[in-house]
């Protein structure tokens, strides 16, 4: 075969190759992101609050020291008259690890209706805020509710929960500017 053929030849597998690896990213893609058997994230309740929630987002500004975690609230039974929101956040990179502020009250959460979206804001936890991340450290919040008491909304150790896959991804903010 001469020199020219040769060249066509290669030039043809390579494209074959391109349009392969293509063709099987993509289809890899579309089903990586909609997975079948996967459920969509459960409402999380506490034991015994008559309110029923769903975190929408949670944002840790690294800059102004503030979290924001925003929820839909649900009245399931009684209206109660407030709510305490806490919010634990933790790294998959730091094991074992979690960091919380005080928790929020909500006074009067249902007056006008029975379902309310609500952003409560908090005080970035000093321990997590005073080391501002350098790397791609991924964050994750888990959210408690409760109508009994503040102390009622934080978990104990054993029961928090460091799973990824069920909690809630917290978008950064505020770090090019600490750099």
């Amino acid at each position: 075969m001469s020199t020219p053929s040769r060249k066509i030849i290669g030039v043809v597998a390579f494209v074959v190759a391109l349009i392969t690896a293509i063709a099987l990213t993509r289809f890899a893609v579309t089903r990586l992101a909609q997975p079948e058997n996967v459920a969509p994230p459960v409402a999380t309740t506490t034991r015994t609050a008559p309110v029923g929630f769903v975190v929408q987002q949670s944002i840790i500004d690294f800059k102004r020291r503030t979290t924001y975690t925003t929820l839909r609230l649900e009245r399931n039974s009684d209206s109660p008259t407030r709510v305490w929101v806490w919010t634990h956040y933790f790294s998959p990179d730091k094991a074992g690890v979690s960091w919380s502020a005080a928790p929020v009250t909500i006074n009067a959460p249902f007056a006008d209706a029975d379902r309310r979206i609500v952003t409560v804001t908090g005080e970035c936890p000093r321990a997590m805020c005073d080391r501002v991340p350098q790397d791609k450290t991924a964050y994750y919040a888990r959210v408690f509710v409760t109508d009994e008491s503040p102390e009622a909304s934080q978990p104990t150790f054993t029961s928090r929960d460091f799973d990824i896959m069920t909690a809630t991804p917290v978008l950064l903010q505020g770090i090019d500017a600490r750099r």
